[in-house]
């Protein structure tokens, strides 16, 4: 099979084509086929996150997707790299932050390509292995038909959870992920038998504690195995999202995780970020001296406003479990519970305690 976007440029009657002119609809659906042909040619397993398949399980309105999500099969994400790599995507240049603080995916772009292609090697709010997930989500997969090529994708309830992880990570930090969650919750119309196996699900790929009520809402009523309660990325997950996402929960959480002789370094990029950094983070900035360090002042402001919820959310998301009933923990979460359970009823929101504090 030939390359689809080679294909595309070369098409007959299309001499005067170029990328540039190119629909962001188009470069999405267009780049999935390229994706999945390159992942066949190699041998190599992907599955599409999100994106078009969404509208196609009724999960979410059709709307433009502005990259390609790709799962790799972990054994093999380095060698997606490669071959991608030598076929003109290229990574994003990343500021020490983003080096430091997410390591999940990575972003590459290829010249007047209008989308990025995000290449993970796990998905965040999963606590199993990132090769048993990928096993348990590939063992299950379907397929879309996208640029005239069967593309290999999760399936309904699979996408359902992806998708809640998604929206809950950033519930808090912008408003349509909220949007986006009760339309999943509305829109998902589970029968008995899909609401059995999005449980069993839930529990194979460890995600019973980190997506608490979204499941109840769901329907879903199963225990979290011992093992995801006692996760320490349960815990980095609780926190993540009690803070709404921040950059300034983020610096503290990999502050504490750093070595102590590496502990200096990260603070001074937390606090005074390089030139290079705070440009990739603001294009609008020239680089002039008195607008570079105004650039900085804002930013510090930002980190300390952020930085009470920070550490509550810390505080909140360690808490031993037997410490839930008592005041202390009921005042810190009251702060928090909205942001933690979004998709809670009215009657359920009296209730201080969220669910991560009776897993």
């Amino acid at each position: 099979m030939a390359d689809p976007l080679e294909a595309r440029a070369s098409a007959p009657g299309d001499a005067d084509f170029t990328v540039g002119r190119i629909l962001i609809g188009e470069a999405v659906e267009l780049g999935h086929a390229w994706c999945q042909w390159l992942a066949d040619a190699h041998g190599i397993r992907i599955l599409f996150l999100k994106g078009p398949a969404l509208a196609e399980y009724s999960l979410r309105s059709p709307r433009p997707s502005t990259d390609i999500d790709v799962l790799v099969d972990p054994k093999k994400w380095d060698e997606f790299v490669a071959v991608a790599t030598n076929a003109g995507w290229v990574e994003r240049e990343y500021t020490a932050a983003t080096q430091l603080l997410s390591t999940h995916s990575r972003n590459f772009v290829r010249e007047n390509w209008p989308c990025d292609l995000d290449l993970h090697r796990h998905y965040p709010g999963f606590l199993a292995p990132p090769e048993n997930v990928f096993e348990t989500l590939w063992s299950r997969r379907s397929e879309i038909e996208l640029g005239k090529v069967w593309c290999q994708v999760p399936d309904r309830n699979a996408a359902i959870l992806i998708l809640a992880l998604h929206s809950l990570r950033g519930v808090s930090a912008q408003p349509r992920h909220a949007l986006e969650l009760r339309e999943l919750i509305d829109q998902a119309r589970l029968s008995s038998a899909e609401v059995a196996d999005l449980g069993l699900l839930s529990r194979l790929v460890g995600c019973v504690s980190t997506l608490g009520r979204v499941l109840n809402d769901l329907g879903v009523s199963v225990p979290a195995p011992e093992w995801e309660r006692d996760s320490p990325e349960l815990t980095q997950w609780r926190g993540l999202v009690a803070s709404g996402a921040s950059g300034t929960y983020r610096w503290l959480h990999a502050l504490r995780a750093a070595p102590r002789a590496n502990r200096l370094g990260v603070v001074r990029e937390a606090l005074w970020p390089s030139d290079r950094d705070l440009i990739l983070d603001h294009p609008s900035l020239s680089g002039g001296v008195v607008e570079m360090r105004r650039a900085r002042m804002a930013r510090l402001k930002r980190g300390l406003k952020a930085l009470p919820r920070a550490i509550m959310a810390i505080v909140v998301s360690e808490l031993p479990h037997q410490w839930r009933f008592t005041s202390i923990r009921m005042r810190i979460v009251r702060h928090s519970a909205e942001v933690v359970d979004p998709g809670r009823s009215s009657a359920a929101r009296q209730d201080p305690l969220p669910d991560r504090a009776r897993s």
